[in-house]
């Protein structure tokens, strides 16, 4: 993954202009019976930051240099891309290997897309320029009694770390894109959004004093996300 570390960082630059608006979001949720949206029949994507991103960023087929979506489905059943995008974007996480093979470190567009390898070629440069940090997700399994929670489903502790650094605009979504977040239960994020209540009490000693071991990438993630989220968390 050190490979994409470059167009990785270099995208967070570019986050702030590529959010998708409400108005767009509505637009994109109103054509798919799911509430995501269908782009040439053949990339049904969800209705979450990635999915939206990828349906209004790279449906451009007029643009210089120019990218469709609509364009790829022409090819059918020869092309696994959207199989490959469509995976991605429902389990948009920075760990997912999918995701990963996504993004383009280096190369160029291609001036046209009339054949597949033109195509798929920008379909795949537009994702890495635009929607990188919409689909880069650090979805931590947050241990409950017996069993696991998603980290935006923990209660306001679990809320407001996804809110830290989740979204393309969250102050400590470079940790993530740094590879800094590790996505089991036992890591203090995990430990950290464990709901009053349950069997394991909240441990937030990892994020709040940081182990002095960890390298400086990850010892500023968990930093970030203490100084974000210590009014919500135990």
């Amino acid at each position: 993954m050190r490979a994409h570390h470059a167009v990785i960082i270099g995208a967070l630059s570019l986050a702030a202009g590529w959010g998708c608006t409400a108005y767009v979001a509505a637009e994109l949720s109103s054509i798919g019976g799911d509430g995501g949206t269908t782009v040439g029949d053949c990339f049904d994507l969800p209705s979450n930051q990635c999915g939206l991103c990828i349906a209004s960023a790279c449906e451009k087929p007029s643009a210089s240099p120019p990218v469709s979506l609509k364009q790829v489905c022409t090819f059918g059943t020869s092309t696994e891309l959207p199989g490959n995008v469509m995976q991605c974007a429902n389990d948009p996480r920075f760990a997912d290997q999918t995701c990963q093979n996504l993004f383009i470190d280096g190369g160029t567009y291609a001036s046209s897309i009339t054949t597949q390898g033109e195509a798929e070629n920008n379909v795949e440069h537009c994702i890495s320029d635009n929607c990188i940090t919409s689909c880069s997700e650090c979805n931590v399994p947050v241990p409950t009694c017996g069993s696991t929670t998603p980290l935006v489903d923990a209660g306001a502790c679990g809320v407001c770390l996804d809110t830290a650094m989740n979204h393309p605009t969250s102050p400590c979504q470079a940790g993530v894109l740094q590879g800094s977040c590790y996505e089991d239960s036992t890591n203090p994020i995990a430990q950290c959004a464990i709901p009053q209540g349950q069997c394991t009490t909240p441990d937030c000693s990892g994020l709040s004093s940081p182990d002095p071991m960890l390298d400086d990438a990850g010892y500023a993630f968990y930093t970030c996300l203490w100084q974000q989220c210590q009014g919500s968390c135990p």
